[in-house]
């Protein structure tokens, strides 16, 4: 605005509580291509969805995660990395979400 070199680099964050969900969202919807990368169970109403572009995870959801495992602090870590990340990593609860940023 005064000619000064600026960036925006908050990670978006919506979250809401639906009866007996619980839904966590970060990321940017505009860059999400095709389906996502599961960690958890659909069916049991627990789970990480990752989306990827490019091998970037670009947005992240938890629904029903436990908040003391603080996904949505790992996930905004992940999206604001810019670094590929693999699916199957994503989707393997033995491999820890920290365990996948860069190393600082």
């Amino acid at each position: 605005m005064l000619g000064l070199d600026a960036s925006l680099d908050t990670v978006p964050y919506f979250y809401t509580d639906q009866f007996d969900v619980s839904m966590e969202y970060s990321g940017f919807p505009s860059l999400v291509s095709g389906p996502p990368t599961i960690r958890g169970s659909l069916e049991g109403k627990e789970f990480l969805a990752f989306w990827q572009r490019d091998g970037r995870v670009v947005a992240g959801m938890s629904v029903n995660w436990p908040r003391s495992a603080k996904p949505q602090k790992l996930i905004k870590q992940l999206i604001s990395a810019k670094t590929a990340v693999s699916p199957a990593a994503l989707a393997d609860p033995d491999v820890p979400l920290d365990g996948l940023l860069p190393e600082a």
